[in-house]
């Protein structure tokens, strides 16, 4: 360099070092244009931005001297802390494991290395970089603290607690370490030294009550109600009464199944701040879970007057607004509260999967379904329910895998096999077991002949429901029928029968088998023929209402139980005109509801309710109709298995089975299907119902 230049980089470096690192940069820059390679002038530029945090502009400087000069030792350290800050880790790496190949101590250098690898989630070469800090340096806080979420986050709970013994030991005011503590503790299930922890820091000098309440919450947000609740009960002997303590209470005390406690505790809250919109909310869901919805309501309209775009609050006026069958208004509820959510909240988007499908808008409930899944994975309920929409829409390829996730009534709790769709069965001993009701087992039944056509040499066993036991003994495709407190045989696969579509690959709508055959006894034929000889023909079974109706709301399950029902006086009208004989069928009629078809009807009506305590009776009995007129139940799969006709009221939404539209089912060919309209409308249906009838 020529003297003035040397004065130049010296004056630069002055500059520098008495923190002006802008009047460095003005006359290093003009340096360097006439010297663009010079390292000298590369490596201060690179520092001056470095200090004025514009980072960009330093990778560039140090990654043009690297270029040049590939091993110089601070130069490769500056650029790797510049990157780390910028969360370039992947391009950090080398310029640390450069470091420390020239200089093997460098604590710094495997620290950040360290912390690249843990922020890739490269956990074990992470852990092995900030245990060679601890060998340089064994108090090193940020290497303890790192390598305790890592320990923690690999399940080594044990090691990561060794961590934070250590943390405390040399950091007893770190009040943060007590928590993550805690949180180890929690995950180890150990609430009595979480107790200790929160005793400890009772003992201090200073205040330490915001720690204790988040370590409490902590605790019983991992379901530990009764320690929480008691541990809640001592920091407000010590510090008083608040408002979110209280309600945090009463939420521990609605968890331990003590709703009116629960329910005390968020009125103290709302004693000491009357506009305490959380309390609000909690007395809100208490009330809503107890089926109490008017006085749930009004606790939810001071709440929402008080903060309108609550998220928690409208999820909770949503849900209520469900319950009460009003699903427009829960949309409403349900969208503002997704407009006002940041974070993608599974349960808000479980709960609009659910409007949408209650109001038969199937495309959408399926978006929102899979929004709820991508926020998270594990959510069953929600994978059953797209699996239901999907099949709805005849979407069979997609449909039976989340179809897959419904919960299985299993007699014994056997143990299910794995499933690949289209999995090789030839030669194989396989053991099927019912997991549903009795219309769902007779329904997949027809699914086993195709597997004795589509594969060699497959034995089939079968544990059926005490009910379907005697109407299923002659299927030839069941090799073996097992009675409910048989022992399993030893075989190769075991599969609950609703799982049969999935492992037979079903995609195809055209390809799909029908129903079971089954052959009814002669001798309860004949029996029921002498009763109905009595009787003018055409003998109409009619069925108005099945499944469990239910208004309640099921904590831990956001899903009525399935029920179904056509109005009774609209039915009643139906036959008016109608011929022949009307053949009850309907399971535990309410009172007076068989008095009315006999009082409003001139044609003969005959009570046969007490047929539906034995499905061999009522099989025979549905054979000897010559129409049905219901919602889907149980005899429509008996009339199925007879190859009979029938005429099916189906609800809005529809079950799967029946598809999302169309006069007819592919699943169920024989028989005619009248709609309600998605907006609860019967009047179509029932026109064109009794057009057909006077056909």
């Amino acid at each position: 360099m020529l003297d003035g230049t040397i004065n130049s980089v010296q004056t630069a470096i002055n500059y520098l070092e008495s923190n002006q690192p802008a009047s460095a940069k003005i006359i290093l820059a003009q340096l360097l244009t006439a010297a663009p390679d010079n390292l000298q002038l590369l490596k201060l530029l690179g520092y001056s931005e470095l200090k004025l945090g514009n980072l960009v502009e330093a990778i560039d400087y140090f990654s043009r001297f690297t270029s040049l000069e590939q091993h110089n030792l601070e130069v490769n350290y500056f650029l790797g802390c510049c990157l780390f800050d910028l969360k370039e880790y992947k391009q950090a790496i080398p310029c640390f494991e450069s470091c420390i190949k020239q200089k093997e101590d460098l604590l710094d250098a495997h620290f950040f290395l360290g912390a690249s690898y843990a922020h890739l989630n490269l956990l074990d070469k992470a852990r092995l970089a900030l245990i060679h800090v601890l060998s340089l340096n064994p108090t090193h806080i940020n290497a303890l603290i790192n390598l305790a979420a890592i320990e923690k986050q690999m399940g080594n709970i044990e090691e990561a607690i060794q961590y934070y013994n250590l943390l405390l030991k040399n950091n007893p005011d770190r009040l943060e370490f007590y928590f993550a503590f805690s949180q180890c503790l929690v995950l180890k299930k150990e609430p009595i030294k979480v107790q200790e922890i929160i005793d400890q820091l009772q003992h201090r000098n200073h205040n330490t009550y915001n720690i204790q309440f988040d370590i409490i919450t902590n605790l019983m947000q991992a379901g530990f109600n009764q320690e929480a609740f008691d541990l809640y009960r001592n920091i407000m002997k010590k510090y008083g009464e608040t408002p979110l303590l209280l309600s945090n209470m009463g939420s521990a005390l609605d968890k331990l199944g003590k709703p009116e406690q629960a329910i005390n505790y968020f009125n103290n809250a709302l004693r000491i701040d009357p506009n305490y919109t959380s309390a609000l909310n909690n007395i809100a869901r208490v009330l809503t879970e107890s089926n109490r919805l008017e006085e749930a309501q009004k606790y939810l309209d001071r709440a929402l007057t008080l903060a309108p775009e609550n998220v928690n609050i409208n999820i909770n006026f949503g849900r209520l607004m469900e319950l009460k069958n009003n699903y427009k208004q829960a949309l409403q509820y349900y969208k503002t509260a997704e407009q006002n959510e940041t974070t993608g909240n599974p349960l808000l988007n479980y709960n609009i999967g659910n409007v949408y499908h209650a109001l038969g808008e199937h495309k959408q409930s399926i978006k929102y379904y899979q929004q709820c899944l991508a926020a998270d994975p594990n959510y069953a309920d929600a994978e059953f329910n797209l699996g239901m929409n999907e099949l709805v829409l005849g979407d069979f390829k997609h449909g039976w895998g989340h179809y897959f996730k419904r919960i299985r009534h299993l007699k014994k709790n056997e143990t299910l096999s794995p499933i690949t769709p289209g999995m090789a069965l030839n030669n194989k001993r396989i053991c099927f077991f019912s997991s549903q009701g009795i219309g769902d087992e007779i329904f997949f039944v027809r699914f086993l002949p195709l597997i004795k056509k589509q594969y060699h040499n497959v034995h089939i066993s079968y544990r059926s429901s005490p009910k379907t036991y005697d109407l299923l003994i002659n299927v030839p495709e069941i090799d073996l029928l097992l009675a409910e407190d048989s022992e399993t045989p030893l075989s190769d696969f075991y599969f609950s029968i609703d799982d049969i579509a999935l492992l037979l690959n079903i995609v195809d709508m055209s390809k799909l088998p029908p129903p079971i055959q089954l052959t009814p006894n002669p001798a309860i034929i004949e029996k029921y023929s002498q009763i109905m000889k009595n009787f003018p023909r055409p003998y109409i079974g009619v069925v108005w209402r099945a499944g469990t109706e239910s208004m309640e709301y099921h904590p831990g399950n956001n899903q009525r139980l399935l029920s179904k029902h056509f109005p009774l006086e609209i039915l009643i009208n139906i036959f008016q005109s109608a011929k022949g004989t009307i053949v009850i069928l309907q399971r535990n009629p309410q009172p007076g509801e068989i008095e009315k078809f006999q009082q409003k009807l001139q044609q003969s009506v005959v009570d046969m309710t007490r047929v539906n305590d034995s499905l061999l009776e009522m099989q025979a009995l549905l054979g000897l109709l010559d129409d049905y007129i219901g919602v889907s139940n149980t005899n429509v799969h008996l009339l199925a298995s007879q190859n009979k006709c029938g005429r099916v009221l189906i609800p809005s939404p529809p079950e799967w089975r029946w598809m999302a539209d169309g006069d007819n089912s592919p699943w169920m060919p024989n028989f005619t299907v009248y709609r309600q309209h998605k907006n609860g409308d019967w009047g179509k249906a029932v026109s064109r119902l009794q057009n057909d009838l006077s056909c």
